[in-house]
This record gives C-alpha cells, sequence and structure tokens, in this order.
C-alpha cells in the first residue's frame, strides 16, 4: 500500500491531473475542492503529505495549512503548496507556514513527483 495523500484544489482539472500522475506512482489520493471537504477527509484518513493550492473560495491555502497543522493527525504531515501564484510574499508566507516545498502552476508532473519523492524521504 502507498503513501496517502491529500490534493486540495478547487479547480477540478488540476485535481484530477495531480490525482493521475500520483496514482500512477503507487500513492493513494484522496482529491478535495474546498479546504472543507479537506478538513473533512483529514478527519477521517491520516495521510503522509498535503498538496495544497492557495486560491480556494472558502480558505485560503495558509489558512487551511494552519488548520491541518492544529489537528492531531496533521501536525507533523508535510505541505507541498501547488499554485498559481509564484510571487515572493506568497512563497515567504507560504514557508513562514511551515510548507516543505512551493511549487508554481503550470507544472511539470515528473517535477512534482520529484518534489513529492524529496519531501516523504525526508520525514
Amino acid at each position: 500500500m502507498g503513501k496517502a495523500i491529500l490534493v486540495v484544489d478547487d479547480e477540478p482539472h488540476i485535481g484530477y491531473l495531480v490525482k493521475k500522475v500520483l496514482m500512477r506512482q503507487g500513492y493513494e489520493v484522496v482529491l478535495a475542492f474546498s479546504a472543507l471537504e479537506a478538513l473533512a477527509a483529514n478527519a477521517k484518513t491520516p495521510f503522509d503529505l498535503y498538496i495544497l493550492d492557495i486560491a480556494m473560495p472558502d480558505m485560503n491555502g495558509f489558512e487551511l495549512c494552519r488548520e491541518l497543522r492544529n489537528t492531531p493527525s496533521g501536525a507533523q504531515v508535510p505541505v507541498i503548496m501547488l499554485t498559481a501564484r509564484g510571487d515572493e510574499r506568497a512563497k515567504r508566507s507560504a514557508m513562514e507556514a511551515g510548507v516543505a516545498k512551493f511549487v508554481t502552476k503550470p507544472f511539470s508532473p515528473k517535477a512534482l513527483q520529484q518534489h513529492i519523492e524529496e519531501v516523504l524521504e525526508s520525514v
């Protein structure tokens, strides 16, 4: 059984692409389209990694990261931000929130896979 990854992105085509890429690599993937869905999924399933978008309608990725970190199951789970925002302020906010990697869209599926492997190996 592979590592479990929670992917949170309000853009379905991005979420499904990431899920497809990761499932091909043997990961178990749960896809959420909002922060509230992500929090509900996190309450049911322990995850090894979170991949979060920043811009979402109900809560941004930084807030979601903090919420997940405040749960017993999510306190030590590494986070990769996968976002269209590549500005320095967003990167700084991500690092302050404890994000392990910051990946900008558009992204290479192969590069994303490498980032995931690096993060999971460092845990």
